[in-house]
């Protein structure tokens, strides 16, 4: 910042603060800010107005000086400030007028237009003299990147704020045995069912706390069946999510794998969660690999990352870029690994995948995973693809096909087509006629994951999940796609198909029992998913009970695991610290 120079003092422009009342201390906060982020040397004068007020008072202006005074350790420091009637006020001419009440989101909006300004003002003191005194123009980007930072951080420290209320009932009812640390995990959408398993049964057997399954249906699902009975066959009882909202009183962390508020009542989003102080916990359901901004804040800076008391994630580079993205900050992170992976570590088809290869008897199985979104700029290939491998597995009977597609897929084409779909009628007459056609449309992927000797597969999550069984996996790219994101260089490790050709020889090659590119993915497993061990799932919840025990001064804490490793990011500089 530069000095005054007393020849040449520069051109000093006012800066609006609207008050609404200035008893409230929320209102208090902002003209403090100014006071600290200005100061003498800048040319600014604060100019302060009370709303309904036209004469300001000595109690006013006592207010005001109580106010800045506090605000800095040396009171020479403090800039211009005048106090003015508010029609005066009104017919001010000023770089910025901000307003400073009861609404605290309105006041951190107030707090970080008057910190850019300064920004710009500093940045203007050091241009050429002959510019000197033009207003800075505003950065708009800037702002409200700023605006959005500032706002985060605040949510998440509500969120804490309220999580420590809760904690002075929950620790005296639980030391007093009156109940059990109560954990839930949310199940949303059967198609996700996999990567939450096996972390549902490790919560199961615990014996330390109360553990509820509450099953949601989602109209994402696109299949209009109940996700309770889904999960009551896989041996759970689930409540819904009105019991939910009526014992929430009683349920200290709920963990989520969905990060997308729409396909949740507005009582159980993650803002109304956060707000009863309830321990948000973020297990993502899958690792997205697709480039762009909104996919990025999908992945990283929905309103569950921002207000997550822990997520959970697979590697150190998921950490960097939830460091770099969560306007919140990383303090939640830890890098445990992914309850999706325990799934897949070793697994072995147990119901229809059985008969599958059963009937193949000694064919490989090739699994076909073709997403959605064909339009330009999507990452689909099924409608460049379904034609030749029609066409090749209905002449050839070296190989059986195995379809999962996407759950949407079908549901899309019908909207294009206007109704049933009539490729979906054609591939399934055609999984009927031939035994190398096998058309997998049930709601878990764990199966045919399991099930299948190679994977041919779009830009999608299932791949990742497939990629640590070593098995041969080929990349169905799209030239004209989005392509993949910082974290997902380990599609490159994978065969890669940009033509029919490329598909045809990869079939080959698995027909051959050849895989020369396994080490190159082994070593992309190794680092892009270091804890592939079949224990995340276990490592994960004993981070959660222990960690909500510690915070509770609770006695007997268990201790924490020994192949666990914590990586937590700094909230303010995205770096990472590491601890066992």
């Amino acid at each position: 910042m530069t000095q005054v120079d007393a020849g040449n003092p520069p051109v000093r422009h006012a800066v609006v603060i609207e008050i609404e009342d200035l008893a409230l201390p929320q209102a208090q906060v902002v003209v403090s800010a100014a006071a600290q982020v200005f100061s003498a040397n800048d040319p600014v004068e604060v100019v302060l107005t009370v709303v309904g007020v036209d004469e300001p008072t000595e109690a006013h202006a006592e207010v005001v000086q109580r106010v800045c005074t506090a605000a800095v350790a040396d009171t020479r420091a403090l800039p211009e400030l005048l106090l003015l009637g508010e029609q005066e006020a009104a017919g001010l001419e000023c770089l910025r007028r901000v307003t400073a009440g009861r609404d605290e989101a309105e006041n951190a909006r107030s707090v970080a237009l008057l910190t850019l300004l300064a920004r710009e003002l500093w940045d203007a003191a050091e241009e050429p003299a002959e510019q000197a005194g033009a207003v800075p123009a505003v950065d708009e980007a800037a702002y409200r990147a700023h605006f959005t930072i500032l706002q985060a951080q605040r949510d998440r420290a509500q969120a804490e704020k309220a999580i420590s209320r809760r904690d002075v009932r929950a620790a005296r009812d639980i030391t007093a045995g009156r109940r059990r640390p109560h954990v839930v995990l949310l199940v949303q959408q059967r198609q996700t069912w996999g990567s939450v398993s096996v972390l549902a049964a490790e919560l199961s057997a615990r014996v330390d706390i109360d553990f509820t399954l509450v099953a949601l249906d989602s109209t994402a699902d696109g299949q209009q069946a109940s996700t309770a009975d889904f999960v009551r066959d896989r041996g759970y009882d689930p409540r819904d999510g009105e019991w939910l909202v009526s014992f929430l009183d009683d349920v200290d962390v709920v963990v989520v794998d969905n990060p997308y508020d729409e396909f949740r009542p507005a009582q159980l989003s993650a803002a109304a969660l956060a707000e009863r102080g309830v321990r948000l916990v973020s297990v993502p359901y899958g690792n997205n690999a697709i480039d762009g901004a909104f996919m990025t804040r999908l992945l990283w800076d929905l309103p569950l990352q921002r207000l997550a008391w822990r997520a959970y994630l697979s590697s150190r580079e998921q950490a960097r870029l939830y460091a770099a993205h969560c306007a919140a900050g990383d303090a939640p992170v830890r890098v445990l690994g992914s309850p999706k992976l325990d799934a897949s570590v070793n697994a072995v088809p147990e119901s229809w995948g059985r008969q599958l290869r059963a009937r193949a008897k000694g064919r490989p199985v090739v699994l076909w995973n073709p997403h959605f979104r064909m339009e330009e700029g999507g990452w689909s290939t099924f409608h460049l693809y379904l034609q030749p491998l029609l066409q090749r597995f209905t002449q050839r009977s070296d190989l059986v096909l195995l379809v999962r597609p996407h759950f949407r897929l079908f549901a899309d084409l019908a909207e294009i087509e206007g109704g049933p779909s009539r490729v979906e009628t054609t591939l399934r007459r055609l999984a009927a006629e031939h035994d190398t056609i096998h058309l997998d449309d049930t709601a878990d992927y764990t199966e045919a994951l399991a099930t299948a000797d190679a994977m041919m597969s779009d830009l999608s999550s299932l791949a990742t999940v497939f990629l640590p069984t070593g098995k041969p996996l080929l990349y169905l790219r799209r030239e004209d796609g989005p392509g993949t994101n910082d974290e997902g260089a380990y599609f490159e490790s994978m065969y890669q198909a940009r033509s029919w050709e490329d598909v045809d020889a990869f079939l080959d090659m698995v027909r051959r029992g050849k895989d020369p590119q396994a080490a190159e993915r082994a070593a992309a497993v190794e680092r892009h998913f270091p804890y592939v061990d079949g224990r995340a799932s276990r490592r994960i919840v004993d981070d959660i009970v222990e960690s909500f025990r510690s915070e509770l001064f609770l006695e007997d804490a268990p201790a924490r695991p020994a192949d666990a490793l914590v990586t937590a990011g700094a909230a303010v500089n995205g770096s990472v610290r590491e601890g066992v």
